[in-house]
């Protein structure tokens, strides 16, 4: 059996897979990841919290948690130092988002977590998380 017979076979299993098979597969991968990342930041997480969502940039990974946000600032990764970033959303006011332009890879999601407008975090997360996180914040400040 020759790379090339190797190659048409596995070709063949992907195409004669269902729908069925696909979702399933595409779920236990992100099962796996989700498993990896609560590995990662179990040192930050209490025992029954549970993430709704994460994302990450070159900024960082934010985690999406039932009771607040965690930011890992990974611009550090290189020294010793480490900032992990902890937003309750008990203390958001509002937010806004300001969409990525033609040349951004980012949206801007500015919370305010006081009266004022000093009191204000910018997240930058990437395009494609926009929406659920902008679901999972309304939910959860509303």
């Amino acid at each position: 059996m020759g790379f090339k017979s190797f190659i048409k076979e596995a070709i063949e299993e992907e195409k004669n897979k269902t729908p069925e098979q696909r979702q399933q597969e595409k779920e236990e991968k992100e099962n796996k990841k989700l498993e990896k990342v609560y590995e990662k930041y179990s040192d930050y997480l209490l025992d029954d919290e549970k993430i709704i969502f994460n994302t990450s940039n070159l900024n960082g990974t934010y985690l999406f948690l039932d009771e607040r946000i965690l930011f890992h600032d990974n611009r550090l990764r290189k020294g010793t130092k480490q900032e992990y970033h902890t937003i309750p959303y008990i203390n958001i006011k509002r937010f806004t988002i300001e969409k990525a332009g033609i040349a951004d890879t980012d949206t801007d999601i500015k919370l305010f977590l006081g009266g004022g407008q000093s009191e204000s975090i910018t997240m930058k997360v990437p395009v494609g998380s926009t929406k659920t996180i902008n679901k999972i914040i309304l939910s959860k400040i509303l």
